[in-house]
């Protein structure tokens, strides 16, 4: 199975690390409709165990971070996770391919980088990347 084609014409080929997250019980129908999103409707989050709010006891601040967003998350990201607890099992997975397939396009698209599949790294955030990154450029030295 071609996994997508590149402008140069490079064809890049599925992989079966992928299948698990392609079930129908897990991934959902697929959608070509836009997010909706909510940016106007205020989410009171302090007393919810929010890190972002529960810093600051003054009231009048407002904690503008930003990774943590005070807005609601869109119906159709909601109902992915429903159908993900509604499965029962919580473990670690593989990316989608339709996570894949979007990245490769993304950057394919906004940077003309071709970009194959297999040379994805996932990582669980920014600060392993991060470290990852500090480890690889600074082998066997220090930063200067």
């Amino acid at each position: 199975m071609i996994l997508g084609t590149f402008p140069s014409g490079h064809k890049t080929k599925s992989s079966t690390l992928f299948a698990d997250m392609n079930s129908p019980i897990l991934s959902g129908p697929p959608t070509a409709a836009p997010l909706a999103s909510d940016f106007d409707t205020p989410l009171e989050r302090r007393a919810t165990d929010s890190v972002k709010w529960s810093r600051y006891s003054d009231p009048g601040l407002i904690a503008m971070w930003l990774a943590d967003m005070d807005f609601a998350a869109p119906p159709p990201i909601l109902a992915a996770l429903r159908r993900r607890l509604d499965h029962g099992v919580l473990g670690y997975s593989h990316p989608g391919l339709s996570l894949v397939q979007a990245v490769v396009g993304h950057l394919a698209d906004a940077y003309a980088w071709e970009v194959a599949p297999e040379w994805l790294v996932w990582l669980p955030g920014v600060v392993p990347g991060l470290h990852a990154a500090c480890r690889t450029f600074a082998a066997g030295g220090s930063v200067a």
